[in-house]
């Protein structure tokens, strides 16, 4: 009997350990937002861009887009961004490489929110660009 006892106690207390920890992890996995940029035809609007020669990235606030243009890197070029105003944050990644030039992803973002967002590229390291901050 105090066998049984024992082990309801261990065993609620498993579960309630694991309640505990299960909304945080699922919390932090839902914010990341991954996409791979889509190979969509470059169109005329106004957008703020951060980078270099090799690699630029670039916001448009009308469509909520970001753009990437692997100028040498090979296809390892990302747009790190986040919104200020909320807990979102995430990565806009290339793999099409340098023959599809201007590459896009697209978010959706509450209008009036500041959206921050760099450049990295690889070639024989990581290289970054400075942050820029935007309302989207």
């Amino acid at each position: 009997m105090l066998r049984k006892h024992i082990t309801g106690i261990f065993v609620a207390l498993a579960i309630a350990v694991g309640l505990a920890f299960a909304p945080a992890s699922a919390a932090y996995a839902i914010d990341q937002e991954i996409d791979y940029a889509k190979d969509i035809d470059w169109y005329d609007a106004e957008r703020s861009c951060t980078g270099s020669s090799a690699a630029r990235g670039c916001f448009q606030p009308v469509g909520d887009d970001f753009w990437i243009y692997d100028g040498s890197v090979g296809g390892d070029v990302i747009v790190e961004w986040g919104d200020l105003n909320s807990t979102r944050h995430g990565q806009c990644i290339d793999t099409l490489g340098y023959a599809k030039a201007w590459v896009r992803c697209n978010k959706d973002f509450t209008e009036g929110h500041r959206i921050t967002f760099r450049t990295r590229w690889y070639i024989d390291g990581w290289h970054t660009s400075q942050w820029i901050t935007i309302p989207a």
